[in-house]
């Protein structure tokens, strides 16, 4: 079982965007969802200013809760056959997954 997490943001052009951030399952580290222009932590942080986020079954979560969730699982396994890149403690893949 996982929980899937998404950005909820107005970007530049005044469209609603939704971005897939990533997947929490037990047992496992959070694997982050990279895209062209997201391609670490320090990517997502910044793209998450000014949005929201919101859990598969639309709840709200707040940042601060959804980094101690990401941090939490740090010590975590690794590998889950997602993986595309081991990027300092955090899990991306470079595809789209569910």
């Amino acid at each position: 079982m996982g929980t899937n997490y998404y950005l909820h943001k107005t970007n530049a052009e005044g469209f609603n965007e939704i971005l897939h951030i990533g997947k929490s399952s037990v047992g496992w580290r959070f694997v982050f969802r990279g895209y062209d222009n997201i391609q670490c932590r320090y990517d997502w942080i910044m793209k998450m200013e000014g949005g929201h986020i919101f859990d598969e079954y639309d709840r709200k979560i707040t940042y601060d809760s959804f980094w101690e969730m990401v941090e939490s699982k740090i010590g975590d396994r690794h590998g889950s056959g997602l993986d595309d890149a081991l990027i300092g403690e955090d899990r991306f893949t470079f595809r789209t997954f569910s």
